[in-house]
């Protein structure tokens, strides 16, 4: 089941339980390469999912993806 945030004002996005294991593992300090043996997916696939929800949840940086999905209840 597929978790949403507004971002904007009536700006719904859509995140995927697979995005939010990669952003947990991520913000205990794994690398993509590492999340990516975790998880028996491709390195680039993990780099896309990346960059997909940084592009969406408007950060620049995986730091701040990571605070943002903490911010609001996404991750733990």
């Amino acid at each position: 089941m597929a978790k949403s945030v507004i971002v904007k004002r009536d700006d719904k996005v859509y995140v995927e339980p697979d995005e939010l294991s990669v952003v947990s593992l991520l913000s205990y300090g794994f690398t993509a390469k590492q999340v990516s043996e975790k998880m028996k997916i491709g390195v680039r696939t993990i780099e896309g999912k990346i960059a997909k929800l940084k592009r969406e949840l408007n950060c620049k940086t995986v730091t701040q993806l990571c605070c943002f999905c903490i911010r609001y209840k996404l991750i733990k």
